[in-house]
């Protein structure tokens, strides 16, 4: 039997090789019917007794990661043959939230996080379907530029802009680019008043250390022309 520990990066249960990696420095202990079994942190062969035409493997789930595959697999196979693609998938360790998360960012009423023009903010998406809100006070007539810069290798941010009650979209962005996964919004503001961002990663089910972003809004300069008469003399 052949097969990949992996490291689930999306938690699909699928090994894309393209850019999930094995699991590297952890490993779990695949076992197999017959009593073989092997640590594995990547590729793996392995030999099992078929008995009456089934095979069986059973991997454990390393400390800190959380299976996202099936950890039994119990198949038809016959004595002698070669089967591949038998592989386990874990997700690796969520990281720890970041500060914002204790001043009640998952829900767009209870947020306390207000963000002002020339601060930045450090956020990460820790959790599964981890939903960031933020304040963000705006003056009648003034022009925004919002940033969600993604810096985590895993980041794809998602940048919402609402009205002050939380509900009515007023602006959205994804990609700044096709090579580029932040977000920016440019908006005026109808009205003074509070409103409220939203920022989501693309893929709820990508989440961890390495999707971590940045968050600002700046002032776009407003130019002004003056028109003055001209005054002839005779």
């Amino acid at each position: 039997m052949q097969g990949t520990v992996f490291a689930d990066q999306n938690a699909d249960g699928l090994w894309q090789p393209a850019y999930e990696p094995v699991l590297g420095s952890a490993q779990a202990l695949i076992s197999g019917s017959g009593g073989n079994s092997i640590q594995a942190s990547g590729a793996y062969t392995l030999f099992v007794t078929i008995n009456s035409g089934v095979a069986v493997l059973s991997s454990t789930v390393p400390s800190g990661y959380q299976s996202t595959s099936p950890t039994t697999l119990q198949f038809a196979a016959a004595a002698g043959g070669l089967y591949t693609g038998k592989n386990f998938g874990f997700l690796p360790p969520l990281c720890s939230a970041d500060s914002y998360e204790s001043q009640g960012d998952n829900f767009s009423n209870l947020t306390t996080v207000v963000l002002l023009p020339g601060a930045l903010q450090l956020h990460n998406f820790h959790a599964f379907d981890d939903k960031d809100w933020v304040q963000m006070p705006a003056v009648h007539g003034t022009t925004y530029t919002f940033n969600a810069e993604a810096t985590g290798q895993r980041a794809d941010t998602v940048l919402t802009l609402f009205g002050p009650d939380g509900v009515t979209l007023l602006a959205q962005s994804d990609d700044n680019g096709q090579a580029n996964l932040s977000s920016t919004v440019t908006w005026k503001a109808p009205a003074t008043g509070t409103y409220l961002l939203r920022v989501t990663q693309l893929s709820p089910r990508l989440a961890g250390c390495d999707t971590a972003y940045s968050l600002s809004v700046q002032v776009v300069s407003t130019t002004y022309s003056l028109w003055l008469p001209v005054v002839m003399q005779q």
